[in-house]
């Protein structure tokens, strides 16, 4: 089963970085990942794919918003994280 931790990223400060991991026990295929450009004026991400069964994805803050980065892999699988920027 494709998991993602931490589930969702908060941040309150703009330019800031923080990662998440795509994880698949077993699985040796390649993991994608996409926003469906919801996150383009909100956060940068990448890589946008890399190797299973364990991935780490580096989020970047750029704006006041929320997205979702969905990670899929080879067998149809997904599993979204949450990206909220609330900077005040």
């Amino acid at each position: 089963m494709l998991m993602v931790n931490p589930p969702s990223l908060t941040f309150t400060t703009l330019g800031t970085q923080q990662t998440f991991q795509a994880n698949e026990s077993g699985y040796t295929g390649t993991f994608t990942l996409n926003d469906g450009g919801s996150c383009a004026a909100i956060a940068v991400f990448g890589p946008s794919s890399g190797p299973g069964p364990s991935l780490t994805v580096t989020v970047t803050s750029i704006a006041n918003g929320s997205c979702t980065i969905t990670a899929t892999d080879s067998n149809g699988q997904t599993a979204p994280v949450t990206v909220v920027v609330n900077f005040i």
